[in-house]
């Protein structure tokens, strides 16, 4: 899984400009998680986790539809930070591949992100969902800080 991931990272400007090549890479990528899906006994375990779990927090929350990579990405972003998995290299990966993260790409305000990453277990809890960082984090006003410090450092304020 490493040398799939690390394909993807490294292919990323292939991906983000749509190039033949780029295409492939992300295909091939793609694979190895409907693989272990199956193979889970189509259990989402490997693919799902933290991350689409904010996503559905914030659904749950906003009443309102995302594009699926936008939030996905932030509940990534900010799994890898709860989890201490080198939230930065994640942070500059996401940037990278285009993703847009910020609220207001998303339609939403950085009050319902942070409202979100507080609730988001209690979430998981009420909905039965599996164990994850999510689950022994203490989510902190320092930390919604922190996560929206880094964002924007990356990204900067947004200009609509």
């Amino acid at each position: 899984m490493k040398e799939v991931y690390q394909s993807v990272v490294d292919g990323l400007d292939e991906i983000y400009n749509l190039t033949e090549k780029g295409i492939r890479i992300l295909t091939e990528g793609l694979r190895w998680g409907g693989g272990a899906f199956h193979n889970n006994g189509w259990n989402p375990r490997p693919i799902e986790g933290s991350d689409h779990f904010l996503f559905y927090t914030l659904e749950y929350l906003t009443k309102k539809k995302f594009i699926r990579g936008q939030p996905v990405c932030l509940g990534i972003f900010a799994g890898s930070a709860m989890g201490g998995n080198d939230p930065d290299g994640i942070l500059d990966i996401i940037h990278r591949a285009g993703v847009e993260i910020r609220p207001e790409g998303m339609g939403i305000t950085w009050d319902d992100v942070f409202a979100a990453i507080k609730y988001e277990k209690e979430f998981l809890e009420s909905h039965d969902y599996w164990y994850t960082v999510v689950n022994d984090f203490q989510v902190t006003d320092e930390f919604c800080r922190m996560i929206k410090y880094k964002i924007l450092a990356k990204y900067g304020e947004w200009n609509a």
